[in-house]
């Protein structure tokens, strides 16, 4: 159910003065005996009695049986006036009959006149509504505030301005015990030209806690604990905004208030003081204000970014571009990715000179139709679509992809040019002006309908002028997209540029802030775990960003954007940017896809952003890359995209683990739950350095699992890297101690038991890594194999497999590096087995693509090359590392991000050192000795064999059974 509990002043029209005298004291006694009436209401979270003026709340959290008082008000600052409860009159309060959109109670106030006003010579008088409201299933209630002028018969007088609305005005929480401490959360990635960047305020009770926010970024919020039993706070934003009554309503409402309870639970974030269950039931409450929840419920966001792989350098008007650029939408196909971002040039309707934008990709918006919009020339609410950009649309239709449109909402609109405002660089779209943005909401409105886009990619920014008229611009931008999401309720919006600083009131329409919250170039945002893979470093920063959007910015998991692989690098080694500021188009880097780096993107993706998938980079502009991908990669890539279709009710609670570190650290493990709401789910963990590592989780809150699962089991399945290896039983409140591989992933799925007494459902396991040895339960050992025919009961199996072992990230030898070793010689010995090359040669024969010397100066292409990395942190190009090999020097080689070498890399892209083995003879013994420069203590790991995967055998020839029951495993 809903109650609402409403503020609605008397609206004046043209009747004669002492009418009006009369009506208003009529007014003021119905206020005096609304007074004396008081409004009891309850949900299935909630029970509250308001006061007849509504400034008063009595507030009974049923989960917690916590009681609080609450004192509120609320003020709207015009131009010459405040309007507040002090200066209105309350005129009177009612309870109505229940209806289909819940319960009502209304109280009716007045506001003090500002004086007389042609053309009537009436005096204006304001009405202020207040509305409380709240469903049965939430845990939280509405405040909105609206104001409206007793003057509508007329759009000159019938206009105010506001300074400042107060939502939450001195709003006191009273509780039976102490309060505190309070605290505000702030959005990391807010800009302070705009603001605060306030999202929360948080008032800790005895029992639970409170949390206050305001549905706007620019929001200021506070919070104070008085000490004992009280806590003030207060939400205020400034929106210098007028309204008139000419608009389509006919008062002006402010941004909605949102006042919840939540649990603490058992673990506490250092950098925002949270604890896991604050964030989590904020999360939730901003995911329940989102309009595109009917969209997402049987499939998740799959978005492809062509400008990753520099699409713009195609142009489709001629047959070997289209040719090109389907190759790009039968690969989205293949891959189960059903939008794609559709932006390369197109010489039949726009050209590079013609572009005006700041950036100058102009002839890429609109589905290249942008300069003509621009320029009034072609109006999608007239006009038909072209032929040639309809085919296109249909060829992708008839592939299951949606084409978004790459559209900048602030260029300079000539049709419109008379609200043009000096933005940036350039004039722009004054989105604060209501018939400019009626303007663009009608022509996006009838681009959707003609061209048959599946949405939009918006970039560059809807801002423009003086910072006095953002919100403004704001405020219509989401009634924008908000009318967007109503017209056409499955549709993907990609937001870029700035859409990462405004927090979670920004994305009500969805679908997803920028990817990794700032531009996708190698060199923006650097190398802070070094590696050979740019896919990995990519991943590791992708992870970073994540953790904060969803600790830091509590952003739910329906807005948190993937980004899978990476950008290729748009520079030629000279310097030159084909198809930028005047350079010439032609194709470069079109062969970039990290064949062995590649799976780690995808499970970062999946574990930290499941339900927004952004894919950028994928084999599709080269040919051999296109027509050579293995299947079996394919298959990987679909799967798991197809797995966040199947697993939608698990990632949409997918959260960091608490106990780990933050990502991206050197040396640290990093890690996410997704567990639903009957606490089964998946374990997602990451090491991004080279040297395994042991990490240790509690079954508890720290992996998504409810204290009401206390006393319950887990069969445990390994999903990645060795999908059906069995993990185990975990029982609540025990401790699971797990080994992570160097540079890679670990997924487990978690499957509870009926009773802790039930047998565990256990898949056998089928096969282990070459050379190794795995504990699995008793019911889990490979009985059929004859090394396990005969063996006595146990609780548990060494289950051994044959071959060489061959490991993902594997040293080069046994030889440890010094705790204390602090830069100098570093001497080893080492073999290289066969088998090793055996693997190589072998993936080249499955991905046959003819590599170049130019290939090769990207570190990450050619995987059948033996590279070894010198890992450790924080490397510098100006101090690099020295090698002899049986007394000879070795060639030092070094792995930039940008991809081209020397030439174009910079410390910011620097991804480490590397020696080629490829030529070293296998099975000889080596001595090989490095001298590294100054390092700290514990920051060089050692030397790794890289592009190698993890070989498994299905051929055991051991099994030993472990006597005793084990109260931790650790698996291998």
């Amino acid at each position: 159910k809903r109650y609402l509990l409403l503020y609605r002043g008397l609206r004046c029209s043209s009747a004669r003065r002492h009418m009006m005298k009369i009506t208003i004291g009529i007014i003021v006694l119905l206020g005096l005996w609304a007074q004396t009436k008081a409004l009891e209401l309850a949900s299935d979270h909630l029970q509250v009695n308001v006061s007849a003026d509504g400034l008063r709340l009595d507030v009974l959290d049923v989960k917690s049986a916590t009681s609080v008082e609450i004192q509120t008000s609320w003020n709207v600052t015009l131009a010459t006036q405040t309007l507040a409860p002090e200066v209105c009159t309350l005129a009177s309060a009612a309870k109505l009959a229940p209806s289909a959109d819940g319960t009502r109670a209304r109280v009716v106030w007045t506001c003090a006149k500002t004086g007389a006003q042609p053309p009537q010579h009436l005096p204006v008088y304001f009405s202020v509504d207040v509305e409380y409201a709240w469903s049965s299933n939430q845990r939280f209630f509405t405040k909105s505030v609206r104001v409206a002028s007793s003057l509508p018969h007329s759009s000159i007088y019938g206009k105010f301005f506001i300074k400042e609305i107060a939502v939450w005005r001195s709003t006191t929480v009273t509780s039976k015990g102490p309060i505190g401490p309070a605290l505000v959360t702030t959005n990391p990635f807010f800009h302070p030209a705009f603001g605060p960047g306030h999202i929360a305020a948080w008032a800790r009770l005895p029992a639970s806690t409170l949390f206050l926010s305001v549905q706007t970024p620019f929001v200021r919020l506070n919070s104070q604990a008085n000490g004992g039993t009280t806590a003030t706070l207060e939400g205020v934003y400034a929106p210098e905004i007028e309204h008139n009554v000419s608009f389509a309503d006919p008062f002006h409402a402010a941004d909605l208030g949102v006042l919840g309870f939540a649990d603490r639970g058992q673990y506490q974030d250092a950098t925002t003081g949270l604890y896991t269950h604050e964030a989590a039931a904020f999360r939730a409450t901003a995911d329940a204000f989102y309009l595109d929840g009917a969209m997402r419920r049987e499939k998740t966001v799959k978005v492809h970014v062509p400008w990753d792989e520099s699409d713009y350098q195609i142009d489709v008007s001629t047959g070997a571009g289209w040719t090109e650029y389907k190759r790009i939408i039968d690969r989205c196909s293949e891959l189960g990715i059903d939008h794609l971002i559709f932006e390369p040039h197109n010489d039949q309707h726009s050209a590079r000179a013609n572009t005006t934008d700041g950036w100058g990709w102009e002839q890429a918006l609109w589905f290249t139709m942008g300069e003509r919009i621009r320029e009034g020339a072609f109006d999608p609410r007239s006009d038909p679509m072209p032929d040639d950009i309809l085919q296109i649309v249909a060829y992708a239709r008839g592939k299951g992809v949606r084409l978004l449109a790459y559209v900048y909402p602030c260029m300079s609109f000539e049709p419109v040019a008379q609200y043009l405002i000096l933005g940036d660089q350039a004039e722009s779209l004054d989105l604060s002006v209501p018939e400019a943005a009626a303007w663009l909401q009608s022509t996006l409105i009838a681009f959707m309908e003609r061209s048959g886009a599946g949405g939009f990619s918006w970039d560059h920014d809807i801002f423009a002028g003086p910072n006095n008229l953002h919100y403004a611009q704001w405020r219509a931008w989401m009634g924008i997209c908000r009318a967007l999401r109503l017209r056409f309720p499955d549709i993907v919006m990609d937001h870029r540029q700035t859409a990462h600083i405004w927090g979670p009131w920004y994305q009500f329409a969805g679908s997803y802030p920028e990817p990794i919250a700032g531009d996708e170039n190698p060199e923006t945002y650097g190398v802070q775990v070094p590696s050979l893979h740019t896919d990995h470093v990519a991943a590791n920063n992708m992870r970073a960003v994540n953790w904060k959007y969803s600790v830091q910015s509590l952003l739910p998991a329906s807005r948190i954007p993937g980004f899978m692989f990476h950008q290729v690098e748009r520079s030629d080694p000279n310097g030159t940017v084909p198809c930028e500021f005047g350079n010439p188009c032609y194709n470069l880097n079109q062969r970039d896809f990290d064949f062995q780096g590649y799976r780690y993107s995808v499970i970062s993706n999946v574990a930290t952003a499941g339900l927004n998938s952004v894919v950028t980079m994928l084999p599709a502009r080269d040919e051999q890359e296109f027509a050579l991908f293995p299947k079996e990669d394919v298959a990987f890539i679909r799967d798991w995209l197809s797995f966040t279709d199947a697993n939608i009710g698990a990632l949409a609670r997918a959260a960091p683990i608490p106990t780990l570190s933050q990502p991206n650290l050197w040396g640290q493990v990093d890690g996410w739950h997704a567990m639903d709401t009957k606490d089964e789910g998946f374990v997602f963990l990451f090491n991004p350095t080279f040297a395994k590592r042991n990490v240790t989780l509690p079954i508890d809150e720290a992996v998504g699992v409810s204290n009401a699962s206390a006393g319950s089991s887990w069969t445990v399945e390994e999903l990645y890297p060795n999908r059906g290896q069995p993990r185990g039983s975990w029982t609540h409140g025990a401790h699971v101690t797990l080994e992570l591989y160097g540079a890679d992933a670990l997924a487990l799925r978690l499957t509870k038991k009926a009773s802790p007494s039930t047998a565990a459902v256990t898949p056998v396991l089928t096969r282990g890594a070459s050379g190794k040895s795995v504990r699995v339960p008793w019911s889990a050992r490979p009985a059929s194999a004859q090394a396990c025919e005969g063996l006595a009961y146990a609780d548990e199996v060494d289950v051994t497999f044959a071959g060489t072992p061959i490991e993902h990230g594997m040293p080069i030898s046994s030889t440890r590096v010094p705790p204390t070793f602090s830069g100098g010689w570093f001497n080893t010995t080492f073999s290289i087995p066969s088998a090793i090359f055996d693997q190589l040669k072998a993936r080249q024969a499955n991905y046959p693509i003819s590599w170049t010397a130019n290939d090769r100066n990207a570190s990450w292409l050619d995987p059948s090359r033996l590279l070894m990395t010198i890992a450790y942190a924080h490397p510098l190009t100006t101090a690099a590392p020295r090698a002899r090999l049986i007394g000879a020097s070795l060639k030092i080689l070094w792995a930039s991000n940008s991809r081209n070498g020397p030439a174009s890399a910079s410390q910011s892209c620097f991804t480490g050192y590397y020696i080629d083995a490829s030529s070293f003879p296998p099975e000889a013994m080596h001595a090989l000795s490095v001298w590294m420069p100054s390092v700290a203590p514990g920051d060089f790991q050692g030397l790794f064999w890289d592009n190698l995967d993890t070989e498994y055998t299905n051929q055991v020839v051991a099994c030993s059974a472990v006597g005793g029951e084990s109260s931790m495993a650790t698996f291998i």
